[in-house]
């Protein structure tokens, strides 16, 4: 797979998500510690809001899996295998995490969101802090080692350092759940510790594979 089709893909993964958050953002979306009442009333007041943005994540984590088969595909042999396992279980995650909520959507009765709310952020969604972890800290690995990424040596900086703050945002996640810090783990300090760093690891390095020169030399 050309490089440059898989720095699109990432790039057109992140910016499709920016919507979402915006749009999520703006209608005061209930984390993973809101209560059942609390859910109830978002989904009845914004169900249309959040079909949309459901389904406009799948397309995103469509876009995403062509990135990691990419980027895992020109890697050196002692990462590419546990960074495509990596990367495709975060977008499987993402993917379970996504049609839980769903199915909360479609049915929300206070046994349904009681069920189907923390296994979406608590179980699905600190498994996939694991897995993005995993996944940045090997690929960045992998741009460190491999003689397949012509980068320009600035942006492979900024995808070196990126890498690490958000391996390290990610890894984070779940250490806070197990301490059971819940204010650590949902909500903004969430997204503000894991996924924004995630998302900017993904712009850089999507950049850089974008740029003129990024094919294999």
């Amino acid at each position: 797979m050309s490089l440059r089709v898989a720095g699109g893909a990432g790039l057109a993964s992140v910016l499709l998500l920016l919507p979402i958050s915006v749009l999520l953002a703006a209608t005061d979306y209930p984390f993973a510690d809101a209560s059942t009442t609390e859910v109830i009333a978002y989904v009845d007041d914004h169900r249309s809001a959040l079909m949309a943005a459901i389904l406009v994540e799948f397309i995103s984590i469509s876009l995403l899996l062509v990135f990691v088969a990419g980027v895992s595909d020109r890697l050196p042999r002692s990462v590419k295998l546990v960074t495509l396992a990596a990367g495709t279980a975060t977008v499987l995650l993402i993917g379970l995490e996504i049609s839980t909520v769903a199915s909360a959507a479609f049915s929300p009765s206070p046994g349904t969101i009681e069920a189907l709310w923390p296994l979406a952020h608590f179980g699905f969604g600190v498994l996939l802090h694991v897995t993005t972890a995993l996944f940045i800290a090997s690929t960045t690995l992998g741009v460190v080692q491999s003689p397949n990424l012509d980068l320009d040596q600035r942006l492979r900086s900024s995808v070196i350092v990126l890498g690490v703050i958000a391996a390290a945002g990610s890894a984070a996640i779940p250490i806070g759940y197990m301490s059971d810090n819940i204010d650590f783990v949902a909500g903004f300090a969430e997204h503000a510790i894991a996924t924004l760093p995630f998302a900017l690891w993904v712009l850089s390095l999507a950049t850089a594979l974008l740029r003129p020169g990024s094919e294999a030399a």
